[in-house]
């Protein structure tokens, strides 16, 4: 159980940080 928990909360981490890189790029993508 103590797996399953752990492996979820990576999952919204990575999420999180995939969407955080999405919004970076955008904003260096208006920059250019």
């Amino acid at each position: 159980m103590a797996e399953h928990e752990s492996l979820e909360f990576g999952k919204a981490d990575f999420v999180l940080l995939d969407s955080v890189s999405l919004e970076e790029f955008m904003a260096n993508l208006k920059l250019r």
